[in-house]
């Protein structure tokens, strides 16, 4: 939880643990521990250099953001202003003491919930000979947070002894504190004699924009995963959906705006991101943004998250994947294979389908319990390699293997079991019954201890044969001499 701490006029925001604080003798212990606000910046700046002294003719504006300010004007006491380019001038300066209407005013005001910590102005002040009337000899800069019906602070003042300009460069404000509504500043000339004439507020020279420096809350962008990341969103058959999280945090000490984000990419149709927009107050608990991936076709589906806030460093951004599995029903009945396309390259269209490998006997001492798939994988390169990641219906042992018909003989290509999830690693070229460079062909499947092999031919069993046939081999009864094959079809002795 963040809390402000107001000390000497210095605004100081909380983030962590522990910090020790000692000013004019006084130790302060402060939980959690503080952390001192952004370098200062430009809050609002006046650019004279178009400006010709007329009030119409403003002078350009720049304001940061969370910051608003008001046009320059003039109190009634004061008359046409001056034509003078690069000058907000006017005449009617009261000779003699302060008149209070005589003055050039503007006003800043934090905006959206923001604050501002004051800190320093700079401007130039122009008394001149030139023209008629008075201009004044004396000048000061006030300040109000009420309009100045009650508050009214002096901040600075200069006195000319002769027509002239003056910049008066970093002139410290910090007197006007941490405000979280509008200051008024008035700059008030008086003082005035026969030698003066037209003055008021001028570019400079060197030309210098009246400036107001302070510290301004910035917000901060954290995200889990990390800026840049690869983000998994996971796997599930083509058509239907999968989704994960990206969990957001404000890590500044303003509130965090996340005002839009769009998707790119190849595969940006597969994927879509909820809500629209977030904001999360400064020091509020982190909100995610929920992703979602329905495939539309099989393997690596890719695209690219940007995400747009109001903190620096803004846009974010990640790359998505998911994988579109393909489910077909096996060969033997024993239930759905589903398949997670292929992981090594990112990019290798697979297509699967149920195999009639034709190697002659069996692997001694091997059934295939859920018969045989047919690979056709390309694009992975020459050489290239190739996972594919196989959920059969049943639990497999750590024993089992993957064969492969090449060339009429039975090979065995790399495997890891995990319950009934099996990752064969295909090579172009090694594990591959094909010719092609760059395309593997694969019938093949998967072979548990439990027969002996032989010379099959075929027969056909319904679902519930095969599941019997499964128990019996799997454990009860050693049956050799079966190869499962085509359509709820088994091949024996």
């Amino acid at each position: 939880m963040c809390s402000k701490l107001h000390l000497l006029n210095w605004k100081v925001f909380c983030k962590a643990l522990t910090l020790l604080v000692i000013t004019m003798g006084l130790t302060m212990f402060l939980s959690p521990s503080l952390t001192l606000a952004q370098t200062p910046v430009d809050i609002v700046s006046y650019n004279f250099t178009s400006a010709n002294g007329n009030p119409l003719t403003q002078p350009t504006k720049t304001v940061a953001p969370g910051v608003t300010a008001s046009a320059l004007s003039n109190g009634s006491g004061l008359g046409a202003g001056v034509n003078w380019t690069g000058n907000f001038s006017f005449l009617g300066w009261t000779n003699g003491a302060k008149d209070l209407t005589d003055y050039l005013e503007f006003t800043v005001t934090p905006s959206g919930g923001s604050i501002i910590t004051f800190q320093t102005i700079t401007y130039s002040i122009l008394s001149s000979s030139s023209g008629s009337g008075f201009a004044p000899s004396s000048w000061e800069l006030h300040a109000s947070t009420d309009g100045f019906v009650t508050s009214d602070l002096l901040l600075d003042s200069h006195n000319f002894t002769a027509s002239g300009m003056a910049t008066r460069s970093n002139i410290d404000i910090t007197a006007l504190g941490t405000q979280s509504g509008a200051i008024t500043f008035r700059l008030y000339g008086f003082g005035t004699s026969a030698i003066f004439n037209g003055g008021g507020l001028t570019k400079g020279w060197p030309v210098v924009p009246m400036v107001i420096r302070g510290l301004l809350p910035a917000s901060g962008y954290g995200s889990t995963p990390a800026v840049g990341s690869t983000i998994n969103v996971g796997s599930a058959t083509v058509g239907s959906s999968v989704s994960t999280n990206l969990q957001v945090s404000e890590t500044g000490n303003a509130a965090l705006n996340v005002t839009s984000h769009s998707l790119s990419g190849a595969n940006m149709a597969d994927f879509s991101v909820t809500p629209a927009t977030l904001t999360i107050a400064d020091g509020g608990a982190a909100q995610n943004l929920a992703i979602q991936c329905t495939p539309s076709g099989s393997g690596l589906r890719s695209a690219t998250l940007t995400v747009n806030h109001n903190a620096s460093g803004s846009p974010a951004t990640y790359t998505l994947n998911c994988t579109g599995a393909v489910s077909i029903n096996t060969s033997t009945g024993s239930g759905t294979a589903t398949f997670n396309g292929v992981s090594s390259d990112g990019v290798a269209p697979v297509t699967i389908g149920q195999a009639a490998a034709d190697c002659g006997s069996l692997p001694t001492g091997y059934i295939f319990p859920h018969g045989f798939f047919d690979f056709n994988i390309k694009g992975v390169g020459v050489g290239g390699s190739a996972n594919v990641t196989i959920n059969l219906p049943k639990v497999l042992p750590s024993t089992a293997k993957y064969f492969m018909c090449k060339n009429g003989n039975w090979i065995t290509v790399p495997m890891s079991v995990s319950g009934n999830n099996i990752t064969v690693q295909f090579q172009d070229g090694v594990y591959d019954a094909d010719t092609i460079p760059g395309q593997i062909t694969d019938p093949g499947g998967t072979g548990v201890p439990g027969a002996v092999g032989g010379v099959a031919e075929r027969i056909t069993l319904s679902p519930m044969q095969a599941e019997q046939l499964w128990l019996k081999e799997y454990g009860l009864i050693a049956l050799g001499g079966l190869l499962l094959l085509g359509s709820g079809a088994l091949w024996r002795k």
